[in-house]
């Protein structure tokens, strides 16, 4: 992941992995940094990870797993 992916995003994308028969890793920083993403209800905390680091907005999280499942889609060949 080019970020800090939420604890809370990284286990739901990894048990739907999972429940496909994948074991996975997220891992973060990878090459790029988009900051802490964190689901929307989070974001308006006013806590380090999910404001300040929040570069992107609420909505950011939201569109960054739709790109994670769609690619855990292709490399799958399943529908996660």
């Amino acid at each position: 992941m080019p970020c800090e992916l939420s604890g809370e995003y990284a286990i739901d994308l990894k048990n739907a992995l999972e429940l496909k028969g994948y074991n996975s890793a997220i891992t973060s920083f990878n090459g790029q940094y988009l900051g802490y993403i964190v689901p929307a209800k989070y974001y308006y905390f006013d806590a380090y990870e999910s404001r300040l680091m929040g570069w992107f907005g609420p909505s950011m999280g939201d569109y960054l797993m739709e790109l994670d499942y769609t690619v855990a889609d292709s490399l799958t060949g399943t529908k996660l």
